[in-house]
Parts: C-alpha cells; structure tokens; sequence
C-alpha cells in the first residue's frame, strides 16, 4: 500500500491548524485501535519484554513516580 500524500490546502494551513488536522486524524485512527492487528514482529516484540520484565521485576517504576517525573520535567521547560 503506498501512503497518500496530503492534500494541496495542507500546505496552506497555519503551524496550529495543522497541528489541530494531524490530531483529528490520530483520533480517527483510535477509534479504530480496537480492530488494528499486531504484526508478528510487534506481538514477538512485546511477548520478549514480558518475559524480560518477568525475570527482573525489580526495574519496574510504579506509575506514579513516572507521572511526577513528567511533570517536574514539563515544569522545567
């Protein structure tokens, strides 16, 4: 399959509107999410950091230490 290219008006747009396009098509694509398949390569991919996880629970970052980390880095900037 080759991918389109963007419609002539895309070039046109301002920064933010095409900002705000390139959004409206992330979004149409996650109401998709649900029907997208992985791909062998993807599914060996996550089975191998699993299992690497599995074997070495001890690296893991609970979840909201990793959100404080963002935001103190986002406040940073």
């Amino acid at each position: 399959m080759s991918i389109p290219k963007a419609p002539p008006e895309f070039d046109n747009l301002s920064t933010s509107e095409k900002i705000d396009f390139v959004q409206l098509l992330w979004e149409r694509i996650a109401e998709e999410a649900d029907v997208a398949e992985l791909t062998d390569t993807q599914r060996d991919e996550l089975h191998r950091r699993l299992e690497a996880h599995r074997k070495d629970t001890g690296t893991v970052i609970p979840w909201e230490q990793v959100r404080r980390r963002v935001g103190e880095q986002e406040a940073s900037i």
